[in-house]
């Protein structure tokens, strides 16, 4: 599993401004689809150091990620659909991303 990712040495950003500029980069609100893109899983933290960039949502990538020390995922193919059940798969990785809920 290959993942993207960067640092800025000693530079963090807002969570919310990234999610704010990617949210009018892309046109979220204007686009339709079938995904629920946007934000999906929130964070406790409000500064974000490392970004991580990978194509799935999957385990792997989050395992990776943690490794990496990440703060960030950044994903094509998000957890979340129109239509989405939350099964066994789904429900492990929103668990393992927010271990304190």
């Amino acid at each position: 599993m290959r993942v993207l990712h960067f640092k800025i040495m000693g530079f963090m950003m807002y969570l919310t401004d990234i999610i704010i500029f990617f949210d009018k980069y892309l046109s979220v609100k204007k686009i339709p689809d079938m995904s629920q893109n946007g934000l999906q899983v929130k964070s406790r933290k409000s500064h974000v150091g490392l970004v991580v960039f990978a194509v799935d949502a999957c385990m792997d990538v989050f395992l990776n990620a943690k490794k990496l020390g990440a703060e960030l995922v950044i994903v094509h193919h998000g957890l979340l659909w129109d239509n989405t059940k939350l099964d066994i798969c789904t429900k492990e990785r929103i668990k393992f991303l927010t271990p304190s809920a």
